[in-house]
């Protein structure tokens, strides 16, 4: 079972969307629950790389940062940091011009 941990920005922030972006971020963190492990492997000269912007509907892994995603919906992006640990921690959901000076 995976454990969903949610840090203290990201429940601020979802306090202030309205219900319809609440729902897309309810779906986007099932989506990479259900799955911790999206993506494909890189080829080429980057095989044996983390997965880097490889994506799976609206998740992309993050290049450079091992085990953290994020996932769009509209014009906000949620991040999060999964691992093989079992457990996914949402950090934070902002706008998308916000989002790159706040995570990760």
């Amino acid at each position: 079972m995976i454990e969903v941990l949610q840090s203290n920005g990201f429940r601020r922030a979802y306090k202030r969307l309205n219900p319809n972006q609440k729902a897309a971020v309810d779906k986007a963190v099932n989506t990479i629950v259900e799955d911790p492990t999206l993506g494909e492997a890189k080829k080429g000269d980057l095989a044996g790389r983390q997965v880097a912007l490889e994506t799976t509907g609206a998740v992309e892994r993050m290049q450079g940062y091992k085990g953290f995603c994020k996932v769009r919906f509209g014009a906000y992006r949620v991040g999060l940091r999964a691992d093989r640990t079992g457990s996914v921690e949402v950090m934070v959901v902002a706008h998308s011009r916000e989002i790159y000076r706040l995570f990760p």
